[in-house]
């Protein structure tokens, strides 16, 4: 994780079972996954997404490679625009933030999604 003038950048890496190029260009697609099979919705990544993109104003990028697992880079700004368009600054508690993140991803990237 590292912190600039404008965004907290976090990147996750893991050293899973990697996604091939079909998957991992669905990964955000709601109701998708390869183990419907186990119970999996395929909502879990869907809800990353959107947190990250509509919630916190920030972007999120995947990629990887099959038998070399998977890396997110995240960028949340700093100040996010309030309905109001009252500039309002960022307090999420990270620790808890990061921790769940960490367990989606690491839960989607062995195989689970």
């Amino acid at each position: 994780m590292s912190v600039n003038q404008e965004a907290i950048n976090i990147d996750y890496s893991d050293d899973g079972k990697g996604l091939d190029e079909e998957t991992l260009s669905k990964i955000f697609d709601p109701f998708y996954t390869t183990c419907r099979n186990l119970g999996n919705t395929g909502l879990g990544m869907h809800i990353v997404f959107n947190l990250i993109t509509q919630l916190l104003n920030g972007k999120i990028q995947c990629q990887s490679t099959l038998g070399k697992g998977l890396t997110c880079h995240i960028s949340l700004p700093l100040n996010l625009i309030a309905d109001d368009q009252k500039t309002v600054a960022l307090t999420v508690q990270w620790t808890p933030l990061s921790r769940q993140l960490s367990q989606i991803l690491r839960y989607n990237s062995v195989g689970y999604l």
